[in-house]
């Protein structure tokens, strides 16, 4: 990778980002089920109705490991 690489399209420096350029905190919920695998589920704890029930994500045991193990 060369010094461009982080550079956009009109050959600038990325700019710095504030508090609203952060990305929407999330909600992990684990579900261990008796004879399945753990399912985790991340969503956006902010979220009513119809909003929350279609903006959600959720990984088998097997697709994600714990924190510890990432460090």
């Amino acid at each position: 990778m060369d010094d461009n690489a982080t550079h956009n399209a009109e050959n600038r420096p990325p700019r710095e980002t504030g508090p609203t350029d952060r990305p929407p905190r999330l909600t992990a919920e684990i579900v261990l089920p008796r004879g399945g695998p753990a399912e985790c589920t991340l969503f956006p704890p902010d979220l009513v109705g119809f909003e929350r029930t279609t903006t959600w994500i959720t990984a088998e045991e097997g697709s994600f490991v714990s924190l510890a193990k990432m460090a």
